[in-house]
């Protein structure tokens, strides 16, 4: 995918559940799609990758306003339901789209940090984005081992 064909949009929550749910709960079953507690909340944000060809989401990220709860850090911000369109991984939509939304999100949040539960196999992705592991592993019920990891959000100059 040419990464200058997307764009990246702050949208409704309803946008960005159908791809949440079929990357990363396949076998959930519920026609609204994946919810997550704060996702109507007043200070979240929802943001979809879009094809500007053909106008499909192909990939998505909520960014909710949600305490690290790890002695020691702090952070108020989380990055959940981070999804790229299976035959896309591997092709920079991802990280396109985390970077341009991390911006985004500073501008709402300056000096803010943000943090993530993260499954194991994509710990290194974040890593390369800046985060950090914080606190131990642990097993999230039904999806399996997760990391927390925390970063600071970019500075961005208006």
């Amino acid at each position: 995918m040419n990464l200058h064909q997307l764009e990246i949009s702050e949208v409704g929550v309803h946008r960005v559940r159908p791809l949440r749910t079929k990357v990363l709960r396949p076998w959930f079953d519920d026609d609204q799609g994946l919810e997550y507690d704060g996702d109507d909340e007043e200070g979240g944000h929802h943001f979809a990758a879009i094809d500007s060809g053909d106008g499909r989401i192909v990939g998505v990220v909520s960014y909710l306003l949600e305490p690290l709860a790890v002695e020691g850090e702090s952070a108020d911000i989380r990055l959940r339901g981070m999804a790229v369109a299976e035959e896309l991984r591997g092709q920079g939509v991802g990280s396109h789209l985390l970077s341009v939304t991390l911006s985004k999100v500073a501008l709402y949040h300056p000096g803010g940090r943000v943090w993530a539960a993260a499954r194991i196999s994509v710990t290194e992705f974040y890593a390369r984005h800046g985060f950090e592991p914080v606190g131990p592993r642990f097993e999230m019920p039904s999806v399996g081992p997760h990391q927390r990891m925390v970063r600071a959000l970019p500075t961005v100059l208006a």
